[in-house]
């Protein structure tokens, strides 16, 4: 910049950082993660299903099959499946416990597991286990009893 102080005219000085600057941030954008997956590199699991899985399992998800279900099905974890969801654009709906689950969680929960282990089992929150139990009549214990 020093050197081209004396042998250029100042718009010419103007045109060349403002050329200098359009180029550094086009190197930016080249260099940032892009949102558009057409652009970016494929992560792990995407190369391990292959586009065709991908979008079986976005298709399956809009016909109403739960995530968890499709993690099982797939060999992926939850959060997986719902960051594939989420970038294919899906919205994500409220997945509760099935009928099943909340019978299981009863028999468990009255056997002495804590409303986070059940959680863990289910893959929800705690609280999602809770209310359940409660809605099957359920008692809640305190935090520190078990049988």
């Amino acid at each position: 910049m020093v050197e081209l102080r004396g042998q250029l005219s100042r718009q010419e000085i103007r045109t060349f950082l403002a050329d200098l600057e359009r180029q550094v941030s086009e190197m930016a954008v080249e260099s940032s993660p892009q949102r558009d997956s057409a652009l970016r590199v494929p992560r792990q699991v995407e190369r391990r299903l292959g586009k065709q899985a991908i979008e079986e399992l976005v298709a399956s998800y809009a016909a109403g099959v739960p995530s968890t279900q499709l993690a099982v099905a797939y060999r992926l974890s939850k959060g997986s499946v719902l960051r594939l969801l989420h970038e294919h654009g899906v919205a994500m709906r409220r997945q509760p416990l099935t009928q099943s689950e909340v019978d299981q969680a009863v028999a468990l929960y009255r056997a002495g597991w804590s409303l986070a282990r059940l959680g863990a089992k289910f893959s929800v929150d705690g609280m999602t286990v809770r209310a359940a139990l409660l809605k099957q009549g359920v008692a809640m214990r305190s935090a520190h009893e078990r049988r």
